[in-house]
């Protein structure tokens, strides 16, 4: 906004001179090695923010680096402060850095709120998803649903195994247990246990080498492996080992269908964790099958870390996470030579290109995606801190007022080990669609200006929630107005003596009021304004600039300000109102618009100082208009609308 509109000093071009900085962007969280390029603005004099370059610093090269165009890249889970310098003005955020396994958990949340089933099905949830959420440490009791919870959900399905007459996958069943373990559910998975052990005593492969390769696994993650007859596994699972003959020698799963990745790592970790349990020839024939289903692993290694069978339908993160950890479970390090290509590792392809750029994992970007990014990084020791914030909401989603009405909302963050803790107060507050018709208080708080639709949108924390706002029209109160137009007018703040200008000893020192619609001599003086009039009338007060009498009135109210940090002739923003292109601060002496900064303006005894925040740089109420205005509203003479009476109106104050 420009508050100086006449050069009086040829030497100084003040259309160019920059008097304030900013980083535009005022919501940034990232994931360990996502990176994002920051935008910094200058105010220029004359053209309002623009684009400019800086200079860069960081508080922690530890948590994130930023590169001198501006690229901030995350490192470790933390929180930075960025600052921005530009000609010797400073801006600076604070941007969080989160572990991209909280991202992969905050992904399956959004697709549990959205309805996707727990039923095992092709992109929907199994109770292996659901284990691997208890391992990152998610209450999956508060994640709530149609009356009802996921973890509710999850032991309702080893319920219905143990309860219910049917025929049930035995890789369904081993999920249950999995899931059952998490829970502390001992009885349950005792009793799942049970159900395993009488189908592997029919057939040791279930009718299916796909479901025993998978039910295998799972009970080697569980620990519960070597409660079978490790034999009859060992011999069974080995006769489905690919030779030279078959093609794809050390592969697992015989057949035109044959060999499948998925089911080669799984009974690769079955084997190793039964290589206790069997003696002799079977051990012997265990290992060899262990080395060469190692090596057929290894010929499918890509030039960027990952492992897994290009040019097909496998999913190159499940594939890679798979191979971590059976690589885990053989205590080979992630960045061994023989399975890295070039030096270029797992875990390089993990940081690097496990995450996509809108954030979801994986070539699928489904549910098991976020499930093993869960498992790949947790394997390479990335843990997720408990009190990280899974998602945002709202108190209220849909809200109906009144023109001229306030709305406050409150913004609970929900964390990851179910506590809740309310940030209204630390997000960042914006009105998405219709500005014009709603304003931004700060912390939560709204209010509407005009008839209409709005949608606010809250950010904390790398999460956001939104809320749609109707505003309808309100009708009118007060005294007889119907020859008056409408006007909207905010008095920031008031300083004079009593008595000596406004004439009413009801007008106290100092007074502030919200916005009101008020109405005068039909006709629109100013639309949406801002109001702060100071009558320079004590000569006791050591004070010399426009400036100084604007911060000593506005500290006087109990309002707060910010000045351009060098220039002392700049108002920043009054009240949480910052300038913004045309839209601004300026100022009057004596109803003129002097030609310079306010900081090198002197006032003399009886000047009439007058500061407004105009939209468009031009409406401007003159000083006895403003003060008419200030003791109605003081009185509570002059029209009001906004959902309170004008007595309420006459109380109201910061």
């Amino acid at each position: 906004m420009i508050q100086a509109i006449k050069l009086i000093k040829p030497e100084i071009d003040l259309s160019k001179t920059v008097v304030d900085v900013e980083i535009a962007d005022k919501n940034v969280s990232l994931v360990q090695g996502e990176s994002y390029t920051l935008t910094f603005n200058a105010f220029e004099v004359g053209s309002g923010f623009v684009p400019v370059e800086a200079q860069w610093n960081i508080s922690d090269t530890n948590v994130a680096s930023i590169s001198d165009d501006g690229e901030i890249t995350g490192v470790d889970v933390g929180t930075v402060e960025v600052e921005g310098v530009h000609e010797d003005l400073e801006a600076s955020i604070l941007i969080s850095v989160n572990s991209p396994s909280l991202q992969a958990v905050r992904n399956n949340l959004k697709k549990y709120f959205d309805g996707i089933a727990l039923d095992g099905g092709w992109n929907n949830f199994s109770n292996f998803d659901v284990y691997m959420l208890e391992t990152q440490g998610a209450e999956t009791e508060d994640w709530e649903r149609n009356n009802t919870n996921l973890r509710i959900e999850s032991l309702a399905r080893a319920d219905e195994v143990l309860t219910t007459t049917g025929t049930y996958s035995v890789k369904r069943i081993a999920q249950d247990l999995l899931a059952a373990k998490a829970y502390g559910e001992n009885n349950k998975v005792s009793d799942l246990l049970d159900v395993i052990k009488s189908e592997q005593a029919k057939d040791p492969l279930f009718g299916s080498v796909y479901t025993a390769a998978s039910a295998y696994g799972y009970l080697a993650e569980a620990n519960l492996i070597d409660e079978l007859d490790a034999d009859a596994v060992v011999t069974a699972l080995i006769e489905e080992q690919r030779s030279a003959a078959d093609g794809n020698e050390g592969g697992f799963v015989k057949g035109q269908y044959g060999p499948d990745f998925m089911s080669t790592t799984s009974i690769l970790r079955t084997l190793n964790a039964l290589k206790s349990e069997v003696s002799g020839s079977t051990l012997a024939e265990l290992n060899s099958a262990l080395d060469k289903g190692l090596s057929w692993l290894k010929t499918y290694k890509q030039t960027d870390g990952s492992i897994y069978p290009s040019g097909g339908w496998d999913d190159p993160l499940v594939d890679t996470v798979e191979v971590m950890w059976l690589m885990d479970d053989l205590n080979i390090d992630f960045d061994d030579e023989e399975w890295s290509t070039s030096g270029v590792t797992v875990v390089d392809y993990l940081n690097k290109s496990a995450m996509n750029s809108n954030k979801s994992f994986g070539s699928a970007e489904n549910i098991t995606d976020n499930t093993y990014a869960m498992l790949g990084f947790s394997l390479v020791g990335n843990t997720i801190p408990n009190d990280s914030t899974l998602y945002i909401s709202l108190s209220d989603d849909n809200v109906s007022i009144k023109e001229g009405a306030t709305f406050d909302f409150e913004a609970t963050a929900h964390l990851l080990d179910g506590t809740k803790e309310n940030v209204s107060n630390s997000a960042y507050w914006n009105v998405v669609s219709g500005s014009s018709k709603l304003e931004s208080l700060g912390k939560g708080v709204f209010k509407a200006t005009d008839s209409g639709n709005a949608t606010v949108k809250v950010y904390s924390d790398g999460c956001e929630e939104t809320a749609e706002i109707e505003i309808s029209e309100t009708s009118g109160g007060g005294n007889d107005t119907s020859n008056e137009s409408t006007i909207n007018v905010k008095i920031i703040a008031l300083y004079c003596e009593k008595g000596k200008e406004l004439g009413s000893d009801e007008l106290s020192d100092y007074k502030s009021y919200e916005y009101y619609k008020v109405r005068k001599n039909g006709k629109i003086v100013i639309t949406r304004s801002i109001i702060l009039l100071i009558l320079i009338s004590n000569s006791s007060l050591v004070l010399q600039t426009s400036m100084d009498y604007c911060s000593w009135a506005l500290d006087k109210s109990h309002v707060s300000y910010k000045f351009a940090s060098d220039n002392d002739g700049f108002v920043k923003e009054i009240k949480g109102h910052r300038n913004t292109g045309v839209i601004g601060w300026m100022y009057t002496v004596n109803n003129h618009k002097p030609g310079v900064l306010a900081g090198d303006y002197d006032v003399e005894d009886n000047d009439k100082v007058l500061w407004i925040y105009s939209l468009d740089g031009d409406s401007v109420l003159t000083w006895n208009e403003a003060v008419e205005i200030c003791k109605r509203l003081s009185q509570g003479t002059l029209s009001v609308e906004s959902g309170r009476s004008t007595n309420e109106a006459k109380e109201q104050k910061n």
